[in-house]
């Protein structure tokens, strides 16, 4: 109902990439469309047909393709949740940057944007097939238990992490505070590769996500990873410590590249930092109505504090709009 440019999306269409994702889903189910409907089989035996004229008429719609498939009951995945695929392609047919979260995907958000977790502070990657160790923050469980970048994860308690995908392994490595985590890596050493298992203690780590340095006299640089709850007050103590070493006096860059968004208000407030006043963003609704749950207006602040400095803004093809 708030999404913009309903006029341009047709319920049928929704339906069918609703259907299509189910398929994905169940092995035996086929998908085909007639005109603006919707058929289903299973293993080529119709089950029945479903269309949808109207926004309106949807939601009934996807419940009817999940009363066809459900009655299928006993050849249906345990951990299959059939509004979940359901949704991922309804919400996929809007336009590419619409996204379903849900389960873990959602809950990795959320702790992206609050800016912390329960873990032990690395950040880790895939190398050559092989899970691997890019970055250990300081004062973090791994710092303190001997994690060094470039350790590749062998195994997280005893489970092999070869196949395993990143977001099964953050699953596996984040957990309760307090609690234990146990990682076999390989490090190559002059001597050879040796084999260590580290004991860790999780606890609450804060996610870094902006970087700094002095490029050269004169010259700062600011990394920004992503935009957390904590982006602000990190960039204020980047934007200090330069000003501090003199490297703020010629010219600052400022890197966005890679950076896939996160809290619209944080964004906004980053870019109060170097903009004195008029609106920084806004949000509306169809219509133009205001949508609720959403901040309709962020407008600049001038306090005094805006940097008059020459400034770089890079980004990239995965820079968030």
């Amino acid at each position: 109902s708030l999404y913009l440019w309903r006029d341009e999306i047709h319920a049928a269409d929704l339906l069918a990439e609703a259907a299509g994702s189910l398929e994905k889903s169940v092995e035996w189910l086929m998908v085909d469309r007639v005109e603006d409907r919707v058929l289903l089989y299973r293993d080529g035996e119709y089950l029945g047909d479903v269309s949808a004229s109207s926004f309106d008429e949807l939601p009934l719609a996807l419940q009817e393709i999940q009363r066809l498939v459900g009655a299928e009951e006993a050849l249906l995945n345990d951990d299959l949740d059939m509004e979940v695929a359901l949704l991922k392609g309804l919400v996929g047919g809007l336009d590419r940057h619409s996204r379903l979260l849900h389960g873990e995907r959602l809950a990795s958000f959320d702790k992206r944007l609050s800016g912390t977790l329960s873990g032990i502070g690395t950040r880790i990657s895939m190398i050559d097939h092989r899970l691997t160790v890019v970055e250990v923050y300081s004062n973090t469980p791994a710092a303190r238990g001997g994690v060094q970048r470039q350790d590749r994860i062998v195994r997280i308690d005893g489970i092999a992490t070869m196949g395993m995908n990143i977001s099964d392994a953050v699953g596996r490595i984040t957990g309760e505070r307090g609690t234990k985590v146990v990682l076999s890596v390989e490090r190559d050493l002059e001597a050879g590769v040796v084999k260590k298992d580290l004991s860790l203690v999780r606890a609450r780590v804060r996610i870094p996500n902006v970087v700094w340095r002095e490029l050269s006299p004169g010259y700062g640089y600011i990394e920004i990873d992503h935009f957390s709850e904590q982006t602000v007050s990190n960039l204020r103590r980047a934007m200090q410590d330069l000003s501090t070493q003199g490297a703020l006096e010629k010219g600052l860059v400022l890197d966005l590249r890679e950076n896939t968004g996160g809290s619209m208000i944080q964004a906004a407030r980053a870019a109060d930092l170097f903009v004195p006043e008029g609106e920084l963003v806004s949000t509306i609704g169809p219509a133009g109505t205001p949508v609720r749950g959403l901040v309709p207006s962020i407008n600049a602040l001038d306090d005094g504090r805006d940097k008059d400095v020459p400034l770089v803004v890079l980004q990239d093809r995965r820079t968030a709009s």
